[in-house]
């Protein structure tokens, strides 16, 4: 997993699923993902990297090829690691509004738009979304 080498977890699954120990993958995999997202969220010193978006999201960015069961876990792995900190929804806001402050620049439009996409993905995963409202409205103000 440390990996991200999907080809292997698909391989884990058809092993797994042919001895009917699919639950036990599946909420081995939730825990682990869990554990990583709350480590990457609760390092203070990491919090630009985390505004950035880049390591949490390096999770779901090859999360098509997975089953549903997968992809139910890492849904609930992200939200449940979301969970360890409050500040998040305010991190968020603010890289956006820098996001949207900066502007296109000399990246694409689709990079742009990639960007964007990247830190409203992380938004479904708060639990203070009203936070974020409040801390978004404020910079547009």
């Amino acid at each position: 997993m440390e990996g991200n080498d999907v080809k292997k977890l698909r391989m884990l699954n058809a092993l797994f699923d042919r001895v009917a120990g699919l639950p036990k993958l599946v909420n081995t995999f939730k825990s682990f993902v869990t554990a990583k997202v709350a480590d990457i969220v609760c390092d203070i010193s990491k919090d630009e990297e985390m505004s950035n978006a880049s390591l949490v999201l390096s999770f779901p960015a090859s999360s098509s090829s997975l089953t549903q069961d997968f992809l139910y876990a890492l849904h609930d792995a992200f939200s449940n690691g979301f969970k360890k900190r409050h500040k998040l929804a305010e991190m968020i806001a603010h890289h956006i509004d820098k996001l949207l402050r900066k502007g296109q620049t000399s990246s694409s439009n689709e990079v742009f738009n990639k960007q964007l996409n990247a830190a409203l993905g992380l938004y479904c995963f708060t639990a203070d979304k009203d936070v974020f409202r409040m801390f978004y409205h404020r910079a547009l103000a």
